[in-house]
């Protein structure tokens, strides 16, 4: 069965993909991965080119998505809507072995375009229960504290799932990150 990249806002019209979540999200307890803006970067324009240091996030979603299908945890891709036709040339060049699922945001935001509420309420329906987090970009700036698109992310998702960041986002590691909140 040929994989399929999936805007997550019409994952309800779309029988098939509706299908391919719920059974990924039973196998995997209720646990997503999500994306936050893995093509973010200066460097843009060439399919994931980043800095070596900004590769990570790009590296673990390469992995993710073309691995062995046993590995079932659904992803979602949070992507700025200016983004999405390079996010889909670059995932549709892979070997990938599941349906992945397409958020568009906000411009330079993680907001996704249908509004924090209603992914939340989405994402309560389908039955997921825990987020891991990963991507581009989480910072601590010494007036303003801890800020960028992850941590915008993170506040609202955490406002109705259990959500862990994955050791891959960047630039700030998750380790100074959890000593800060």
């Amino acid at each position: 069965m040929q994989k399929r990249l999936i805007t997550f806002e019409n994952i309800v019209n779309n029988e098939l993909g509706l299908q391919s979540f719920k059974e990924s999200l039973k196998e995997s307890n209720g646990c997503v991965r999500i994306f936050i803006h893995p093509t973010a970067t200066p460097l843009s324009g060439s399919c994931f080119g980043l800095s070596e240091v900004g590769q990570k996030p790009i590296d673990l979603l390469e992995r993710v998505i073309t691995a062995p299908v046993t590995k079932k945890t659904p992803v979602i891709i949070f992507e700025d809507q200016g983004e999405t036709d390079v996010l889909h040339t670059c995932i549709n060049r892979l070997q990938f072995t599941r349906d992945i699922f397409l958020c568009e945001t906000e411009y330079d935001d993680p907001e996704p375009l249908i509004g924090w509420l209603e992914t939340r309420r989405l994402l309560a329906r389908l039955g997921v229960r825990k987020i891991i987090l990963s991507g581009l970009y989480l910072f601590i700036r010494e007036k303003k504290g801890i800020s960028g698109c992850i941590w915008g992310a993170y506040l609202h998702l955490a406002e109705t799932f259990e959500v862990e960041l994955s050791h891959f986002v960047y630039p700030l590691p998750r380790k100074v990150f959890y000593e800060k909140v």
